[in-house]
């Protein structure tokens, strides 16, 4: 539950050179990746957010299996924005948190077309759904699991803006999300200049 080690929680602190317990973190980061390339989040519901911060981790190892981590990862991600690129501007594909970190994690990805094409194609949808006060959707879904749970993934019973425990909160004031799409548009048009 709330008291257990949540990879979304490791991936941010492995991802400081200087944190004393790098090492061990980057283990439990190796040992969560899932089949598909991406990282799941405890406090998170999109995966995203773990998967982008997971390869900013594994990006400073020197373990030479981490680069094929690495590139499963940036695979999941260029699946992910494909698929929720294509235009629409629905509940499913207006994610503008999550497009915000595949564009972070794409920074990470070597350099090419296939690179460049999928953080033109997030770059567009991002800058495509923004509203006219400036700010994106509300989209950063933060999950607060019952603290005994520690399988979010497959706890049933949440409950949109709830209260406490079992519930899914929205940045209501769309500032965390926004920030968010602010900090990977700045890096992304240092890199697509």
């Amino acid at each position: 539950g709330w008291c257990g080690s949540h990879t979304c929680v490791t991936v941010a602190a492995a991802a400081l050179c200087q944190f004393a317990g790098r090492d061990h973190a980057l283990g439990h980061i190796r040992g969560a990746q899932l089949p598909d390339g991406s990282w799941i989040g405890y406090w998170w519901c999109d995966r995203a957010y773990t998967t982008a911060l997971a390869i900013a981790a594994l990006m400073h190892s020197t373990e030479s299996s981490d680069r094929k981590r690495i590139e499963h990862a940036i695979t999941w991600i260029t699946d992910y924005v494909r698929a929720h690129t294509n235009g629409q501007s629905t509940t499913e594909t207006d994610r503008p948190f999550v497009l915000a970190w595949c564009i972070r994690a794409l920074m990470q990805a070597p350099e090419g077309r296939t690179k460049r094409q999928h953080l033109e194609m997030a770059v567009r949808h991002l800058l495509a759904t923004q509203q006219s006060d400036g700010s994106w959707c509300s989209s950063a879904r933060l999950r607060i699991p019952p603290p005994h749970v520690t399988d979010p993934e497959n706890y049933q019973g949440w409950v949109q803006d709830g209260r406490g425990g079992g519930s899914i909160q929205l940045d209501v004031y769309r500032s965390f999300t926004t920030a968010t799409v602010l900090v990977a548009l700045h890096e992304a048009e240092q890199e697509l200049e």
